[in-house]
C-alpha cells in the first residue's frame, strides 16, 4: 500500500514536470511564431492611396496595386502611378480599381468602378473597351466578371449571354449559356465572382447559387442552391475562396460560411471549419473573410474584416493571429485586410483598408531574434546552451532547442555586479565570466567560484574584467580596465600580471584581446594595439604600420585575427584590416556613400567569411584574392531581415559549434544560421523600368522635341533608338524579385563601348550614359542578389544612336551627288586651266629667271663695289699727297679734277652698298648726339671744295648750333646725294642754297616735338609734276630735255627717302619760284637726356645769330692754303710701324708714304704679323680686317690679350664702314677705326698721337683693388664704382659691358676709353680680372671645389674659367688649390 502511494506521488510529480515542459515548449513555439515582421509601404513611399483593394504580380515581375484612387506599379525601388485623365481616352477610365488579371499576351485586365479596361503592356496605355479583344477570341458583349486562371485560360461572364471559356488565347471560345437546357447550361442569375478550382472554376451568382464548370469537358459539373434557398434568392455581392482541402469559403452580408468538402455540408462560421480541420483553441467567432490564400508550405492565410489576419499551418496544426499593433512598426498595418497575394517567390503581399500595403517573406526573415535583455557577452557550453551575460540581469542561459531559459544573479554567482560583460569556456568545459566592477567568477560542476581584486600579490588585479580568452594550454587570459593584462594558470592558481610599470604595455586599460596564428596575444588599447610574445614574454607596441601609416582607430571595441592572419580592428571610427605580412592597412567601407558607422564586434565563420556587428545592423564580408590583394564584397542586413532593431553591443558575438553565429544586443540575441553563406537560390531577372532623358522621365508614346522616343515600353530583348543629340540619358533598372528590393544591385556593361562589367552603386538602380558616339550598342544587365551572388540571367537592350544629320544616309547620298557634281565641274575647269597653266608657268619661269639674274647682277655689282673701295682708296690717298705737294697750278687743277671724279666714283660705290643693305633690310639707325648745323655746314664746305663747276653754294641757318640725335653717316649721305643732284642739274653760273631752321611743335599740326626743316634748292632745269611723284622711286631717272654730262643710277634719291624715314622724318620736292627744284626735309628734334632742346627763342644771343656763308670758287685760294707740315716730335725718333694688308699695292703705297717718317714693315695676314711682332715689337700696328688665314679682328685680340703686346697701339684700316663693324673692332681692343679711303694727313696725326701717348710720359695706371680704402680722384672713383658693381653681381653670369656702362651712366665707347686709359684693360678684361681675383682667394682659403668656385664667381663654364685662370696665374686652378691644400 505504501509502495503504491509512493509510486502515485512519484508519477504525479513526473506528470507535473511534463506538463510544465510541454507548456514551456508551447510558449516558446508561440513566441517564435509571433516573431514575424511585416514591411509596410504607404503613400510616403509613392502609393497613390492608402486603401488597397487588390495586389497582383505580373509575368515581368512588377507588383501592381489597385487602390481606391489610382493604379500603381511597383518595381521594388520606385512607383509608377496611373490615373484617370480627363480628355485622354488612353488613360485609366476610373481611379477605383479592385481586380487585376493578366492574359497570355502580358496585358492586364483591370476592373474599375465603371467596368473593365485592358492595360497594354507594350504601349503602357489603357484600352477602355475590351470588346474588340474579346471579339478576336470569339466572344461577344461587355464583360461583367473576368477570371484568368493559372494556365492563362480566360473565363468571362457576360450578362445575358453566359460565361465564355477561352483556352490558351485561341480565336474561338466556348460559351456556357444561360436560360437553356443541357449539361452546359448555367443557372439563372448574374455572375458576381469566378474562382479557380481544380479542373475548372466555381461561379458565384449574386443570388447565392454556386456552380462548378469543367474546363476539360465544357460541362456544368454541379450546381449548389443552398445559399439561394437560405437567403430566399436575395441578390447581394458574394466572394468565393477555395483552400487546399477544397473547402469553399463564401463571404456575403457581413459573415462567411464554408462548404466542407470532407463532410459535404455548410459550416455557419469560420470557427467550425477550423476546428474540423484539426486546429484547436482558435476562437474566431463570426468573422468576415475578405480573402484567402495558401502558400507552398501548407499555410492558409486568411484576411478578415476588422479581425486582422489568421495563419493556419496545416502541417503541424498550429495557428497564428496577426493584428495591428500601434507600438510595433512590424505588425500588419490594419485589422481590415482587403486582399492577399502570394507571388512566385513565396512572399505574401497584404492590401489593407486604410493603411497601404505590407509584405512578408520567409526569405526576408533570415535571422531569428530571442529577447533575453541587454546581452553583453555570449559563450556556448558543451551541451549547446548559450550563456548570455547581460547588462543588468546577471547570466541568462538559453536552450536553443527548447527555448527554455534560466537565470543566475549575483547572489548565486558571487559576483559583485550583475553587469556581466565578458566570458570564456575552458578546456575542461567550465565557464568563466567577468563583470564591470564586480570581479570574475568560475562556473564548474554546478558551482560558482568568485575572484575579486583584494590587492594581494596573487589575486585579481582589477574588478573590471573587460575581456576573457583561454589559450591552448588552458591558461585564462584576463583583460582588465585599469589593472593591465593577467594570465591565470588554472591548475596552479597563479596570476601573472603585465602592466605599464613592469612591461612595455602601453596602457593598463585593455579593451580587447585575441590570438594570432602563433599563439601570441594581441592586446587592444583605446587607439592602438600591442603583441605579447608567449615565448619571450616581451610586449611590442604597434602605433603605426611599418610604412608609417597610423592605425586610425578611436575607442577600439574589438581586435580579432582571422585564419588568414589579417588583423581586424572594430572601433567607433569604423572597421579596418591590417595584413602584417604585406604591411597593408585598409579602411573597410561597409555602406555606400562613405557613411560613418560604429563597428561593435567582428568574427569569422566556418566558411572563413567575416561577420561584423555595427550600429546599423550586421555586415557579411566575403574575401577574394586578386593580383595578390584581398577584395571585399559586403552584404548588409538589418531589422528587415529579422535582426533586432536596436544597437548591438561591443564584443558580444560568438561562433557556435554548429556554425551559427550569435550576436548580442540591447534586445537580446540574434542568431545567424550557417546556411546564410550559401548561394541564394532565386535567379532574378533585371527589368528595364523606365527611361530618363536629360533628367526628364519619358513615357511611352510621349513626344519629345517633335518625335516619339519610346513607341513601346523597354523590355528584355527590346531596342531603343536615339538621336545623336540625345547625349545624356538614363535607363532605370529593377528586379523581378521585388520582395527584396533594397538589397538588389546590378552588374552591367555596354558592349560596343566597353566589355567591362560595372556594378551600380548601392541604392542607385540605374545606369547613365553621356556623349555616346553614333552606332549600335547592347546593354547587358544582371542582378546581384542580396547576399552578393550574381544571377545567371542576363537582360539585354539594343541601343542604336543615330548619326548626326550631317552623317545620316540622306546626307551621305547628298554628299556623293554634290561631290560628283563638283568633280564634274572641276574637270571642266581643270581642262580650261590646264591650257592657261602652261603659259603661266612659262611666265613664272621667265620671271624667276629674271629675278635670279637681277639678284646675280646686284650681287655682282655689290661684290665689285666692295673690291673697288680699296683701289679707289689707293687713288684718292696718293692724289691728296700729290695735290698737297704740287706747286704747278695747271697740274694741280688736273689732279683736283681726278680727285673729284675719284670721290664721285667712291660715292657711287657707297650708294650701291647702301642700296644692297637696304634691299636686304640690314640698314640700322645708329643715333649720336651732335651739332647738326655744324655737321651740315661742314658737308657744304667740303662739297664746294670738291665740285668742279662755277656754281655759287650758300648755306643759311636760323640758329648758330643745334644739338640733336641723328645718324651722321646717313644724314651725310642724304646731303651728299641732294648736293650731288643739285650740282648735276644746275648750269654754270647757277646757284645752290642750303638752309636750316627750327620749327616749334606748336606750329606743326599733329607733332609732339620740334622739327628741323632742311632745304636744298637749285636754279637748274626743274622737275615736272609727273616726275615729282616718282623721283624717289628706285632706279627712276629724270628724263631731261638737255643731255646731262653725268649719268645716273636712280638709287641716290631712293636712299635719301629711306634714310630720312628711318629718322621718322619726311622728304618732299617742290618747284623753286626762280626756276629749279627745292628738296625739303623735316626731321624730328630728339635730344639726349643731358641735352636741352634748341629753340630759336631759347638760344643765347650769340647762338641766335644767323649763320650765312657764301661758298664759291672765288674762295678756293683761301680754302686751299698750304697746310703746314705736321711736326714730328724729336723725342720720338723714327718709330717702327707694322702695316698688315692682303693687297700688295696698298702695302707698297703705305710703305712709300710712311717711309719718310717711320720704319715700315709689312705683313700679308695676321699670322705673318704675329711672327714679325715676336721678332721685334713695333710702335704701332695698322691692319686691314678682311685677310686670309687670320683677319684683323683676331690679330687685334691676340695682341691685346698678351700682356707683352697689349700696349702696342692698334689701328684698323678697312673698307668696312658699317657702324656694327666699327663697334666690333673697338670691342676687340683696337685704338682707332679708320675707313678707306682715308686722309693721309689725318692718319699721320693719329699715328703720331698714339705713339706719343704710348711712348711719352704715361699717366700711372690704377690697379683695381677689391674693397680697398676709398680714393677721391675721379678716375679712382670710376674704378671703385666699376669694381663694386662687379663684386655685387659676382655670381651673375649675365653682367656685361652694356650693364656695367649703364650702371656707371656712361656710353659703351666712353667706358672703353676711360678703362683702357686708366687701368690698361678693356671692360671685358676688367670684369674677368675681378672674377679671377675673387676665385684666387676662394681657391686659397676655402674648401670648395673648382667647379663650385667657377660658378660662384660668375663663370658659366668651368672650362673657360680654367683657361683664363691659367693665363693669369700660370697654373691651373686645380694645381693652385692643391698647393694650398698641402700647406693646410
Amino acid at each position: 500500500m505504501q509502495t503504491n502511494s509512493i509510486q502515485y506521488i512519484y508519477m504525479k510529480r513526473l506528470l507535473i514536470v511534463l506538463v510544465i515542459l510541454i507548456s514551456n515548449i508551447s510558449c516558446f513555439n508561440l513566441k517564435a511564431q509571433n516573431n514575424v515582421s511585416f514591411h509596410r509601404i504607404g503613400t510616403r513611399e509613392g502609393l497613390s492611396n492608402s486603401q488597397v483593394n487588390c495586389v497582383f504580380k505580373d509575368s515581368k515581375g512588377y507588383i501592381w496595386f489597385g487602390t481606391q484612387s489610382g493604379l500603381d506599379r511597383f518595381d521594388g525601388f520606385r512607383f509608377k502611378n496611373f490615373f484617370y485623365k480627363y480628355g485622354n481616352d488612353l488613360s485609366l477610365p476610373n481611379n477605383a480599381v479592385d481586380r487585376i488579371h493578366e492574359d497570355r499576351c502580358g496585358n492586364l485586365w483591370i476592373h474599375t468602378a465603371v467596368g473593365y479596361c485592358v492595360y497594354m503592356s507594350d504601349t503602357e496605355n489603357f484600352n477602355p473597351s475590351p470588346n474588340k479583344l474579346m471579339q478576336a477570341m470569339g466572344m461577344q458583349g461587355t464583360p461583367d466578371c473576368v477570371e484568368i486562371d493559372s494556365h492563362k485560360n480566360m473565363w468571362v461572364a457576360v450578362n445575358g449571354h453566359g460565361v465564355y471559356y477561352n483556352e490558351g488565347g485561341k480565336k474561338k471560345s466556348f460559351l456556357f449559356k444561360q436560360n437553356r437546357y443541357g449539361t452546359s447550361v448555367l443557372p439563372e442569375g448574374i455572375v458576381s465572382y469566378i474562382t479557380e478550382c481544380k479542373g475548372g472554376v466555381i461561379l458565384t451568382f449574386s443570388n447565392g447559387i454556386l456552380a462548378k464548370l469543367s474546363s476539360k469537358t465544357h460541362k456544368v459539373v454541379w450546381v449548389n442552391r443552398d445559399l439561394f434557398k437560405l437567403n430566399h434568392g436575395a441578390v447581394t455581392n458574394h466572394s468565393t475562396y477555395i483552400d487546399l482541402y477544397g473547402n469553399i469559403w463564401v463571404s456575403y452580408l457581413g459573415h462567411t460560411v464554408v462548404w466542407s468538402a470532407k463532410n459535404k455540408k455548410w459550416n455557419c462560421s469560420v470557427s467550425q471549419i477550423i476546428s474540423e480541420m484539426g486546429f484547436k483553441g482558435v476562437n474566431c467567432g463570426n468573422i468576415l473573410v475578405k480573402d484567402l490564400v495558401t502558400d507552398n508550405k501548407g499555410r492558409i492565410w486568411i484576411a478578415t474584416d476588422h479581425d486582422g489576419m489568421l495563419m493556419l499551418n496545416t502541417r503541424n496544426k498550429t495557428w497564428e493571429k496577426y493584428t495591428f499593433d500601434e507600438k510595433n512598426s512590424e505588425s500588419i498595418p490594419d485589422n481590415t485586410i482587403q486582399n492577399l497575394f502570394l507571388d512566385n517567390n513565396g512572399a505574401l503581399w497584404i492590401g489593407s483598408y486604410k493603411n497601404g500595403v505590407a509584405y512578408y517573406s520567409a526569405e526576408n526573415s533570415k535571422f531569428s531574434t530571442i529577447y533575453l535583455g541587454d546581452v553583453c557577452t555570449i559563450v556556448e557550453d558543451n551541451s549547446g546552451d548559450l550563456w548570455c551575460g547581460t547588462n543588468n540581469l546577471g547570466i541568462v542561459v538559453y536552450n536553443p532547442f527548447t527555448g527554455a531559459t534560466r537565470r543566475y544573479t549575483d547572489t548565486e554567482t558571487g559576483l559583485g555586479s550583475n553587469a556581466v560583460i565578458s566570458s570564456a569556456i575552458a578546456k575542461d568545459g567550465s565557464l568563466w565570466f567577468g563583470t564591470f566592477n564586480g570581479g570574475m567568477t568560475h562556473y564548474k560542476n554546478g558551482h560558482f567560484t568568485a575572484y575579486r581584486a583584494t590587492g594581494k600579490p596573487n589575486s585579481l588585479a582589477c574588478d573590471n574584467v573587460w575581456a576573457l580568452q583561454t589559450d591552448e594550454e588552458g591558461n585564462l587570459i584576463i583583460a582588465t580596465l585599469g589593472g593591465g593584462l593577467q594570465i591565470l594558470n588554472t591548475l596552479s592558481g597563479k596570476f601573472t600580471t603585465y602592466n605599464n610599470h613592469n612591461s612595455g604595455l602601453l596602457s593598463d586599460f585593455i579593451s580587447s584581446i585575441s590570438f594570432d596564428g602563433s599563439g601570441n596575444i594581441l592586446i587592444g588599447n583605446s587607439q592602438s594595439f600591442s603583441v605579447l610574445d608567449v615565448k619571450t614574454k616581451k610586449i611590442t607596441r604597434y602605433n603605426t604600420t611599418r610604412s608609417g601609416h597610423v592605425f586610425s582607430t578611436s575607442s577600439l571595441n574589438q581586435i580579432f585575427v582571422d585564419t588568414r592572419g589579417i588583423i581586424w580592428n572594430a572601433s567607433a571610427s569604423g572597421l579596418s584590416s591590417y595584413e602584417p605580412k604585406n604591411d597593408i592597412l585598409k579602411e573597410i567601407s561597409l555602406f555606400a556613400g562613405a557613411q560613418s558607422f560604429v563597428a561593435c564586434s567582428v568574427i569569422e565563420d566556418l566558411a572563413n567569411t567575416i561577420w561584423v556587428a555595427t550600429d546599423k545592423g550586421v555586415s557579411h564580408i566575403i574575401l577574394s584574392k586578386e593580383n595578390g590583394e584581398w577584395n571585399y564584397f559586403v552584404t548588409n542586413y538589418n531589422e528587415i531581415d529579422g535582426l533586432q532593431s536596436r544597437q548591438f553591443n561591443s564584443r558580444s558575438i560568438y561562433l557556435c559549434h554548429n556554425g551559427n553565429i550569435v550576436v548580442g544586443g540591447q534586445d537580446g540575441i540574434s542568431i545567424i544560421p550557417q546556411q546564410m553563406s550559401k548561394r541564394h537560390p532565386i535567379q532574378s531577372r533585371a527589368l528595364f523600368a523606365g527611361f530618363v532623358l536629360y533628367d526628364k522621365p519619358i513615357e511611352v508614346g510621349e513626344e519629345s522635341d517633335g518625335r516619339v522616343i519610346l513607341k513601346k515600353a523597354l523590355h528584355d530583348g527590346g531596342s531603343l533608338t536615339l538621336n545623336h543629340s540625345d547625349d545624356a540619358f538614363t535607363i532605370l533598372l529593377a528586379s523581378d524579385n521585388v520582395s527584396i528590393p533594397e538589397k538588389s544591385r546590378f552588374l552591367y556593361r555596354l558592349t560596343g563601348f566597353s566589355d567591362k562589367w560595372m556594378l551600380t552603386a548601392d541604392g542607385q538602380p540605374s545606369v547613365s550614359f553621356t556623349n555616346l558616339s553614333s552606332g549600335d550598342y547592347k546593354l547587358e544587365v544582371k542582378v546581384v542578389n542580396r547576399d552578393g551572388t550574381q544571377s545567371d540571367i542576363v537582360s539585354t537592350l539594343d541601343i542604336h544612336i543615330n548619326p548626326p544629320f550631317y552623317f545620316s544616309v540622306a546626307a551621305i547620298i547628298f554628299y556623293i551627288i554634290f561631290i560628283a557634281a563638283i568633280l564634274y565641274y572641276m574637270k571642266i575647269v581643270l581642262l580650261r586651266r590646264q591650257k592657261r597653266k602652261f603659259i603661266i608657268e612659262q611666265f613664272k619661269r621667265e620671271a624667276d629667271q629674271n629675278k635670279h639674274l637681277d639678284e646675280m647682277k646686284l650681287n655682282l655689282f655689290t661684290n665689285i663695289s666692295h673690291e673697288l673701295r680699296t683701289p679707289i682708296a689707293l687713288i684718292i690717298s696718293p692724289l691728296n699727297n700729290m695735290i698737297k705737294n704740287e706747286t704747278d697750278g695747271d697740274k694741280k687743277n688736273m689732279l683736283e679734277l681726278i680727285q673729284r671724279n675719284a670721290t664721285r666714283l667712291l660715292n657711287m660705290v657707297n650708294q650701291i652698298l647702301d642700296f644692297r643693305k637696304m634691299d636686304e633690310n640690314k640698314q640700322k639707325l645708329n643715333l649720336l648726339t651732335g651739332d647738326i648745323v655744324e655737321f651740315v655746314k661742314s658737308i657744304c664746305n667740303t662739297f664746294n671744295k670738291l665740285s668742279g663747276k662755277d656754281i655759287t653754294l650758300t648755306f643759311y641757318s636760323s640758329v648758330g648750333y643745334l644739338f640733336m640725335s641723328f645718324d651722321d653717316d646717313k644724314i651725310g649721305k642724304v646731303m651728299n646725294n641732294l648736293l650731288s643732284n643739285a650740282y648735276k642739274f644746275t648750269p654754270i653760273g647757277g646757284r645752290i642754297d642750303v638752309s636750316m631752321r627750327v620749327i616749334a611743335k606748336e606750329d606743326v599740326d599733329g607733332k609732339d616735338c620740334d622739327m628741323l626743316e632742311l632745304k636744298v634748292s637749285d636754279t637748274g632745269e626743274g622737275i615736272n609734276d609727273y616726275e615729282k611723284k616718282h623721283v624717289f622711286d628706285r632706279f627712276y631717272q629724270i628724263h631731261s630735255e638737255k643731255q646731262q654730262p653725268y649719268g645716273g643710277s636712280g638709287i641716290g634719291l631712293s636712299l635719301v627717302k629711306t634714310f630720312v624715314e628711318m629718322h621718322h622724318g619726311t622728304v618732299s620736292i617742290t618747284d623753286n619760284p626762280g626756276g629749279g627744284s627745292v628738296f625739303v626735309i623735316y626731321l624730328p628734334i630728339h635730344h639726349d637726356v643731358k641735352q636741352v632742346a634748341c629753340k630759336p627763342e631759347a638760344l643765347p644771343d650769340e647762338s641766335r645769330e644767323e649763320v650765312r656763308l657764301v661758298l664759291n670758287r672765288d674762295e678756293k685760294n683761301v680754302n686751299n692754303k698750304d697746310i703746314p707740315a705736321i711736326p714730328i716730335y724729336a723725342s720720338l725718333g723714327k718709330c717702327d710701324v707694322l702695316v698688315v694688308d692682303d693687297s700688295d699695292d696698298f702695302l707698297s703705297f703705305m710703305t712709300e708714304v710712311l717711309s719718310a717718317d717711320y720704319n715700315v714693315r709689312v705683313a700679308h695676314n695676321g699670322v705673318e704679323a704675329l711672327k714679325l711682332v715676336a721678332e721685334k715689337k713695333p710702335d704701332i700696328v695698322l691692319s686691314d680686317v678682311m685677310m686670309p688665314e687670320m683677319d684683323g679682328n683676331q690679330l687685334c685680340r691676340e695682341l691685346k690679350s698678351d700682356r707683352n703686346t697689349s700696349d702696342i697701339p692698334f689701328v684698323i684700316l678697312t673698307a668696312r664702314m658699317a657702324q656694327e663693324h666699327k663697334i666690333e673692332g673697338l670691342e676687340n681692343g683696337a685704338d682707332d677705326y679708320i675707313t678707306k679711303p682715308f686722309n693721309m694727313d689725318l692718319l699721320n696725326l693719329k699715328i703720331q698721337n698714339l705713339i706719343k701717348w704710348h711712348k711719352g710720359p704715361k699717366q700711372e695706371l690704377i690697379e683695381p683693388k677689391i674693397r680697398q680704402v676709398e680714393i677721391t680722384s675721379v678716375d679712382q672713383q670710376m674704378v671703385n664704382a666699376a669694381t663694386k658693381y662687379v663684386e655685387d653681381n659676382l655670381d651673375n653670369t649675365d653682367i656685361s659691358v652694356e650693364t656695367l656702362s649703364a650702371d656707371l651712366n656712361m656710353s659703351r665707347v666712353q667706358l672703353y676709353k676711360r678703362l683702357v686709359s686708366v687701368t690698361g684693360t678693356t671692360p671685358s678684361e676688367f670684369i674677368r680680372n675681378i672674377r679671377l681675383q675673387h676665385a684666387e682667394q676662394l681657391l686659397r682659403l676655402s674648401q670648395q671645389g673648382v667647379s663650385e668656385i667657377a660658378y660662384q664667381v660668375g663663370f658659366n663654364n668651368p672650362r673657360y674659367f680654367s683657361k683664363y685662370f691659367t693665363e693669369m696665374y700660370g697654373v691651373t686652378p686645380s694645381q693652385y688649390k692643391h698647393k694650398f691644400d698641402k700647406d693646410r
